[in-house]
């Protein structure tokens, strides 16, 4: 017995056609990035509470984040738009560093979560972070755990409706085919090596800052510094099983450097942790040498 196809290859046969057509557009990738320069700011303002900018810092996070968009336009568009889903839910943590949050937030957390789970599974190691956060923010009874796996499970269901063949073995063939690319890590290519071995002092530069401005930050600063190099290392770790090799996912790369480009603007504004602008310039130099020349 042939399995039924999926609801919406039966509704939209034309689907991954129009797919395809989206990824591929230059003003879908154009539509993210707008939303990711717009959310750089607020998310600078709600995780340190403060309207200055450093002209230079932006300029920085800016150069160092594009050059990692010079790939394929489709690797391009899901990498943004799992950026896109790490920044909304960045934003839900930030803002609620010193207060507790309804079942009702924590709910929409999960929802964002389920949706990184869709793009890529290895997303699930964010699990114990945001689970860790919420604990901090002494969000993290019953009744909010409840809420977080109902609005994660809520998404993979929905998705499964949707697109799975029905039929069991349609079901099992759909979930065992989501859930291969956590097993499937693999060390990038040679060729690769200097580039990560940037971002990771990149992003171990950020950290020695970050350490340096605790000893002088407000408590809420204190936290927002904490929660961003918690993630960016956890995205970066992530990027080094998953997405360093050829062809694998950006989403957490871009991750992990706007979270880090977001702290590099606000050293910049504080006088003692300026002096991380020449080593950023620097790094950013020699991301662009390598990627025009390498």
């Amino acid at each position: 017995m042939f399995p039924k196809p999926s609801i919406v290859s039966q509704l939209l046969p034309q689907l991954d056609a129009w797919w395809g057509l989206l990824v591929s557009s230059p003003w879908f990738i154009a539509a993210l990035l707008i939303f990711v320069v717009l959310s750089a700011k607020r998310h600078g303002e709600l995780a340190y509470g403060s309207t200055r900018s450093s002209l230079v810092g932006g300029l920085l996070m800016t150069f160092y984040f594009a050059a990692h968009l010079l790939l394929p336009t489709a690797q391009v568009s899901l990498g943004l738009l799992g950026l896109v889903l790490i920044i909304m839910l960045s934003d839900g943590i930030v803002s609620s560093l010193r207060h507790s949050r309804s079942p009702f937030f924590v709910h929409n957390l999960g929802v964002l979560l389920g949706c990184l789970l869709i793009i890529h599974p290895a997303s699930i190691l964010l699990y114990p972070f945001i689970l860790a956060k919420l604990r901090g923010i002494k969000s993290l009874s019953g009744r909010h755990i409840t809420a977080l796996l109902i609005g994660t499970i809520s998404i993979l269901l929905l998705a499964l409706m949707l697109f799975a063949p029905r039929s069991w073995e349609g079901v099992a063939s759909f979930l065992q085919a989501g859930i291969a690319p956590i097993t499937q890590i693999q060390l990038a290519p040679l060729s690769e090596w200097p580039l990560i071995l940037l971002d990771l002092l990149y992003l171990l530069l950020i950290t020695i800052a970050c350490f340096q401005s605790l000893r002088t930050s407000v408590v809420r600063v204190r936290l927002a510094l904490n929660f961003h190099v918690q993630l960016a290392w956890i995205l970066m770790l992530l990027h080094l099983l998953y997405g360093a090799q050829s062809g694998g996912p950006q989403l957490f790369i871009l991750g992990a450097i706007f979270v880090s480009g977001i702290m590099s603007v606000h050293f910049a504004t504080e006088r003692d942790s300026r002096w991380i602008v020449l080593p950023l310039t620097l790094f950013t130099l020699a991301l662009w040498a390598f990627k025009v020349w390498g």
